[in-house]
């Protein structure tokens, strides 16, 4: 069986280079063929010289999407994939670098869960030294790996090429969600709910750069606010009704806010520290109930129109 590894790129030349980097390793490791492709999202040709010089290291392809958008550079990648012929295709960010186990993992965990045409795992996240201690560890909760889930993201996730080939499912991702961010939760999600099965990877890990303005109380409650909003949208597009998602949402993160914000008031009040991580984890809960609320009137953000790396 063969894989293909795509990520997509803009913007970020170290970053890229350094993922490319921990390929290498990972790659050794395997028996089976695997290839690699880079799709540059820019309308200059600005990284292919970066991905021309793993070429002594990797079987690697480079391509150029010109429209902009995290879904069309994702699209153009399994296009490319699919014109060279693979059996599983991983998607993985350019600001990550991958363990070296990371792929034979992957693999294992195929044979292991032969039913499953999705594998997704954990992205660990290498935060500045004076990151505050309210920052959660991974870009995804933790599970026991087996966990059947709902959906997964384009960070780290391995699937079958039946999802894409235009003799099986023939999926793309929504190229709607230009800007919006969510276009790779919407696209495991109408997987899922086809009856496809997601399962999470726990031993799968990749790592990710978490740069010092990703690292804020503002950048985070922006987030949270984005993430809700950006959930409202893509269950309306299945169909469902935003009061009968948002009503519960908005009660659960009202309660879990107000109730953080006054355990922390008390433990401030105490001179215990970790008061203003839960007054902080309080303000995130009643970010995402303002996210829902605005995901019910149809206002999203364009979070995904500034990259951040380098």
């Amino acid at each position: 069986m063969s894989i293909c590894i795509t990520l997509c790129t803009r913007g970020r030349p170290q970053m890229l280079a350094r993922c490319l980097s921990s390929l290498c390793p990972a790659i050794a490791r395997m028996s089976e063929p695997v290839f690699v492709v880079v799709v540059e999202n820019d309308t200059e040709v600005q990284s292919r010289d970066i991905v021309m010089s793993f070429t002594d290291r990797l079987d690697i392809h480079y391509a150029q999407e010109v429209e902009p958008g995290i879904p069309f550079a994702r699209n153009r990648a399994i296009e490319t994939a699919l014109s060279i012929g693979f059996d599983w295709l991983i998607f993985i960010d350019d600001d990550e670098w991958v363990a070296e186990d990371w792929l034979t993992t992957f693999t294992a965990a195929r044979n292991t869960y032969p039913d499953a045409e999705v594998l997704t795992g954990p992205v660990l996240r290498d935060y500045p030294a004076n990151a505050p201690g309210w920052l959660p560890h991974s870009g995804r909760a933790g599970h026991a790996t087996g966990t059947r889930l709902p959906a997964a993201a384009t960070n780290n996730t391995m699937v079958a090429a039946r999802l894409f080939r235009p003799d099986g499912l023939a999926m793309r991702l929504n190229e709607q969600m230009r800007y919006t961010g969510g276009s790779d939760t919407e696209f495991f999600l109408r997987f899922s709910r086809k009856g496809g099965q997601v399962i999470w990877v726990e031993e799968a890990r990749v790592f990710e750069e978490y740069p010092d303005n990703r690292s804020t109380l503002s950048w985070h409650i922006q987030r949270n606010i984005r993430r809700a909003s950006g959930g409202v949208m893509i269950e309306r597009m299945h169909g469902q009704s935003k009061l009968r998602y948002v009503v519960p949402r908005v009660g659960q993160c009202l309660y879990l806010g107000l109730g953080r914000i006054v355990q922390g008031t008390g433990q401030m009040l105490f001179g215990r520290r970790r008061g203003r991580d839960q007054m902080t984890k309080g303000l995130l809960s009643l970010a995402s109930a303002w996210g829902y609320l605005r995901g019910l009137f149809n206002l999203q953000s364009n979070p995904y129109q500034r990259i951040d790396g380098y």
